[in-house]
C-alpha cells in the first residue's frame, strides 16, 4: 500500500509540474518595410533597414512558435498573420475534440506518400528509365522546431517535369490562375504557365538550360520562390501562398492572456 501511495504522489507531482504554460504574441511596434525586397534566409528574411532577421512565423506550427519565443530572450522581429496574433500558444498541445477536413493535410499526405514510394523504389534498386538513383534522405530538427530533409549527396534525380499544387495557406483551398515561372541563374525566363482550376501546374524542365528557380505569383498574394537545388524532387510540390493583407510585421512581445 505504501508503494502505491508513493507512486500516486509522484504522479500527482508530475502532473502539476506539467501544467501548461500559455502565452499570446502581439506586435508591439508594427513595421512597414517591404517583405518582398528582403533577403531570404533560414528563419525568414533579412531586413537591410534594421539589420536583423524578420522571423517568418506564418510558416511555423503553434508548437514551434511557442518554443522559439520561449528560447529567445532578445527582441524578436517577426511576421505573423492576424489569426496567429489572436491564438494562445502552449507548452503542451491544446486538446481538440472535433475532426476537421484539411485540404493541406490531404495534399501533403499524398505528396509524402508519393515521395515515400519513390524512395522505396530507389532503395530497392527499382529504377525508372531515364532517371538517376535517389540517395538516402536525412531528417533533422531545425532551430525552429520544424523538420527538414536533405539529400546525402548531389546525385539527385533530374526529372523532365516540374509539377505540383498551389494552396491558399489561410483559407485552405486551391488557388487558380497563379503564374509559375522557371528562371535560370541569370534571371532569364525559361518557361511559364498558370495553375488550373484545381490549383495544379506542370512545366517542362530542360536541364541543359540549367533551371535555377521557380517563382509563384498572383496579385493578392506574396511571391514565393523555390530553388531547384533545395528540392528533393520536382514532382508533386505543394506551394502555400499567403495573402499580404492578412499578415503584419514588427517587434514581437509575449503576453500572458490571463493578465490582459
Amino acid at each position: 500500500m505504501n508503494v502505491f501511495l508513493t507512486c500516486l504522489y509522484k504522479l500527482l507531482i508530475n502532473a502539476d509540474t506539467m501544467k501548461k504554460k500559455v502565452i499570446q504574441i502581439k506586435i508591439a511596434e508594427p513595421c512597414h518595410e517591404n517583405w518582398g525586397a528582403m533577403t531570404p534566409n533560414d528563419k525568414g528574411r533579412f531586413c537591410d533597414s534594421c539589420q536583423k532577421t524578420v522571423v517568418d512565423f506564418t510558416r511555423m506550427s503553434d508548437a514551434a512558435i511557442f518554443r522559439f519565443m520561449e528560447a529567445n530572450t532578445a527582441l524578436v522581429c517577426g511576421r505573423m498573420s492576424n489569426d496567429q496574433q489572436h491564438k494562445h500558444y502552449s507548452s503542451l498541445p491544446l486538446p481538440s475534440h472535433t475532426a476537421a477536413f484539411s485540404l493541406r493535410a490531404l495534399v501533403l499526405g499524398t505528396a509524402i506518400s508519393t515521395f515515400s514510394a519513390f524512395q522505396a523504389q530507389a532503395q530497392g534498386k527499382v529504377m525508372v528509365k531515364g532517371e538517376t538513383k535517389a540517395e538516402p534522405v536525412q531528417v533533422e530538427q531545425t532551430e525552429l522546431g520544424e523538420m527538414s530533409m536533405s539529400v546525402t549527396d548531389h546525385n539527385k534525380t533530374l526529372d523532365s517535369l516540374f509539377t505540383g499544387s498551389v494552396i491558399d495557406y489561410f483559407l485552405d483551398r486551391f488557388v487558380t490562375g497563379v503564374s509559375v515561372t522557371v528562371y535560370d541563374v541569370e534571371g532569364n525566363e525559361l518557361s511559364t504557365t498558370l495553375s488550373n482550376e484545381s490549383g495544379e501546374f506542370q512545366l517542362p524542365l530542360d536541364w541543359t538550360k540549367q533551371p535555377y528557380s521557380a517563382v509563384f505569383r498572383k496579385e493578392e498574394y506574396d511571391d514565393v520562390t523555390y530553388l531547384f537545388s533545395d528540392l528533393l524532387t520536382t514532382r508533386g510540390i505543394v506551394v502555400e501562398l499567403g495573402q499580404e493583407k492578412n499578415i503584419k510585421m514588427g517587434l514581437m512581445i509575449k503576453v500572458d492572456p490571463d493578465e490582459e
